[in-house]
């Protein structure tokens, strides 16, 4: 009797911590999943079965109280906006679920409107993890995403949405065609978004090369050129008084739409985007006025070098193609030396540039010349600081302004 009773003990408690095994363990690569139902967005209730129209899915599952679950919506929205109608070579196409674990089902609408979603496939599982099919994806916390191939199987656990769109582009009959020019707005905040003005953001290739160095203008915007050849690119921010610590950082699309949420790393921010967001940054069209910032001269000297030479002539063949255009020169010094001295050497610098406008055909009343001396600078480089020759150096450049003549 004692025997039968432990064998029966021993039995139900392997069968228990194999249970709770495979819990913890959560889904396999590979593994089937089973039908679901659940209300929809649209107070239906719907019942769905894997595979799923032999599509490629992306299912996540997140909440409305949960901060982290919704900082991507926005870029899943892109990427399903991007992917919905594209040809595939061994799919029938993309598709996005995304299911809330929410118990208030208003709260979870208000969310849905607020970022648009409604074109995309929302249901709610007011039981949370507790819910009978959302037991089977063995969640212990959200967000919580799946990619699920055509099969019906776990393509990939948590995946990254970069990884997704890299996935996609494997599938595709055509691929994502490249951008060379993109523009983006620096905005941080999270209901009232403000711009980030006159602020340095450096371009790094995935090789984590510089490849530009840029400066907002007074809207926030940016222009990165010559990206055809680049899969992704990252940008990169300096710690600056300008960005609060408290507010969320990110790179709009002229449109307004949140392309990422900058993080926050020992040095600055750094945010990385994909050919695919790069796609959504490529409308350049209704920007009156950018700022381009280089470093033409040498320390102290106020002679333009060939390689100067080469990035002025880029701004001169446009200002060429559109009379229209006007351009502000600003010239600035770091605070070596002099404030007088700098102001005048700024002042021969900002000179030196009109003049190579000027001598190209570039009729004057479409220029302005100013040198700044050391008096705006980007930093903490002031007199009685001390700074290493990187952060020196940020301080010693000229800023071009384009506009449009009024």
């Amino acid at each position: 009797m004692f025997n039968k009773i432990y064998y029966t003990l021993t039995t139900l408690l392997i069968i228990t911590n194999l249970a709770f095994a495979q819990n913890a363990n959560g889904l396999k690569m590979g593994e089937s999943l089973n039908p679901i139902s659940l209300p929809s967005y649209n107070h239906t209730v719907d019942k769905f079965s894997f595979p799923y129209d032999q599509k490629l899915v992306y299912m996540r599952f997140w909440s409305v109280d949960s901060v982290q679950s919704n900082k991507d919506l926005n870029k899943i929205k892109r990427l399903f906006k991007r992917n919905a109608e594209e040809k595939f070579t061994t799919v029938t196409g993309f598709d996005v679920i995304l299911i809330s674990l929410d118990k208030d089902r208003g709260k979870w609408e208000e969310e849905i409107k607020e970022n648009n979603l409604e074109s995309i496939k929302n249901y709610i599982a007011t039981k949370g993890f507790n819910d009978y099919y959302i037991k089977q994806y063995k969640l212990t916390k959200i967000p919580y995403s799946l990619l699920i191939n055509e099969f019906g199987q776990v393509k990939s656990i948590n995946p990254t949405l970069a990884a997704v769109e890299s996935i996609l582009e494997d599938y595709k009959v055509e691929k994502t065609k490249a951008v060379n020019e993109i523009a983006g707005k620096l905005t941080q905040g999270n209901d009232d978004k403000t711009s980030i003005s006159n602020q340095t953001v450096y371009v790094t290739n995935n090789k984590n090369d510089t490849i530009q160095k840029l400066t907002t203008n007074k809207n926030g915007v940016f222009v990165a050129k010559n990206l055809a050849n680049e899969s992704s690119v990252t940008f990169n921010v300096g710690k600056s008084d300008k960005i609060k610590p408290n507010q969320d950082l990110h790179i709009e699309n002229i449109a307004g739409e949140i392309i990422d949420d900058f993080k926050a790393t020992s040095k600055g921010f750094t945010s990385t985007i994909t050919r695919g967001d790069m796609q959504d940054m490529s409308n350049t069209k209704g920007i009156k006025e950018l700022y381009f910032s280089e470093n033409l001269f040498k320390l102290r000297e106020n002679v333009l070098s060939d390689d100067a030479k080469i990035k002025l002539d880029k701004m001169v063949e446009v200002m060429q193609k559109d009379v229209t255009l006007k351009v502000e020169i600003s010239s600035h010094t770091d605070c070596k030396g002099e404030s007088t001295a700098n102001l005048t050497l700024s002042q021969l610098r900002a000179d030196l540039c009109s003049g190579y406008f000027t001598n190209k055909g570039i009729d004057k009343t479409r220029i302005m010349a100013t040198g700044f001396g050391e008096t705006q600078p980007l930093n903490k480089c002031v007199d009685g600081v001390t700074c290493n020759e990187a952060e020196t150096e940020m301080n010693r450049r000229i800023e071009f302004v384009f506009s449009q003549a009024k």
